[in-house]
């Protein structure tokens, strides 16, 4: 097989000409396969964590406020504590 563009002469499967590295017929007769969809499995677990963890944080954040609220009265009793909660 000789180079379209330089003439030399060229190795039958080579797909580009290594004289003056134009492309070849076999470049073009090549197919080629799509390369498979990535998908970004970290940034989609990121996200997810992200969501759930400030639900949870507000969560805590109204369960914690809604304890704060209470207060609870202890009196002490020869040794021993006696509490009650007042709301």
């Amino acid at each position: 097989m000789f180079c379209r563009n330089c003439g030399k002469e060229i190795h039958d499967s080579a797909l580009v000409c290594p004289n003056c590295g134009v492309p070849t017929d076999n470049m073009q007769k090549q197919v080629q396969v799509p390369v498979a969809q990535q998908k970004n499995t970290f940034a989609i677990i990121g996200f997810i964590f992200s969501f759930f963890g400030s639900l949870l944080g507000l969560i805590f954040s109204i369960m914690g406020l809604s304890n704060s609220k209470k207060t609870r009265i202890c009196r002490r009793r020869k040794s021993t504590f006696y509490c009650r909660n007042n709301y």
